[in-house]
């Protein structure tokens, strides 16, 4: 049996579907493509500098010190946007460790009790309890993906040598609307910014690490219900108007003793 391959989404763009035109990430070939090789794009437990520079084949991620710089391979294509993923590189094959199917576990109870008052009137009581614990293990490489605007003034950077700090201050801007704060992340925009109405721009470079070795994201759902009903079933006596006289019937159809 031959290896088995991931599908990889080949639009250079956020929409996409059936008949509608896309701009290819690897020319020629069809929107979805089966690929062995499929790779997190630029993501590191180090952290990658992410390169965005067209046709970039090369990117830098810190070492597990934090204090120095390592090569990073950038999967074909991987310039274009930040995060997702692409054909071969440094970052972990595709869907490692991800949980197809969330653990769960179910609890339910039920009970019924019933009594007969007379011919007409039963009275009951019902109780009913469940509980659904689920836990999913959001552990796969992606899932655990941070992107950082590290600005020209973080005090850490104080403390690397000058070349770590040119090699981070060098790509200002190279993923300016893609962070985890919330900010634009360019020095471009934070100039230009109050006169097109960004006004939550600040100079600085996006670093995208997995933090999957320091911080495993799991969500664990707890769900209780507790049901409680007391009722009553009963029948109704029929009454026929005959003339002056109303005649009072039972459910069977005969009539009451008098």
């Amino acid at each position: 049996m031959g290896a088995v391959g991931h599908l990889y989404n080949n639009a250079n763009g956020f929409f996409g579907g059936a008949n509608v035109p896309f701009t290819a990430n690897i020319p020629g070939q069809p929107h979805f493509v089966l690929v062995q090789g499929l790779r997190q794009n630029q993501l590191s437990r180090g952290g990658v500098i992410f390169n965005n520079t067209p046709n970039a084949t090369i990117a830098q991620q810190f070492n597990a010190a934090g204090t120095g710089l390592t090569n990073f391979a950038i999967g074909q294509q991987g310039f274009r946007a930040i995060g997702g993923q692409v054909v071969g590189g440094d970052g972990d094959p595709a869907y490692t460790n991800l949980t197809l199917q969330p653990n769960v576990e179910r609890k339910t109870s039920f009970s019924h009790l019933e009594y007969e008052f007379n011919d007409s009137v039963t009275g009951y009581a019902e109780l009913s309890y469940g509980q659904v614990q689920g836990v999913n293990n959001q552990w796969e490489s992606g899932q655990n993906q941070s992107n950082v605007c590290i600005r020209p003034d973080n005090g850490y950077l104080a403390g690397l040598s000058a070349g770590v700090r040119s090699a981070v201050t060098g790509l200002d801007g190279n993923s300016a609307f893609v962070n985890d704060n919330n900010v634009v992340c360019s020095g471009l925009f934070a100039a230009i910014g109050p006169g097109i109405g960004i006004l939550n721009a600040v100079p600085g470079t996006v670093i995208s690490k997995n933090w999957q070795g320091q911080n495993l994201e799991t969500v664990t759902t707890d769900t209780k219900v507790t049901r409680g009903v007391l009722g009553a079933n009963g029948k109704l006596i029929l009454v026929e108007n005959s003339g002056a006289e109303a005649i009072w019937r039972r459910p069977d159809g005969l009539q009451p003793k008098t």
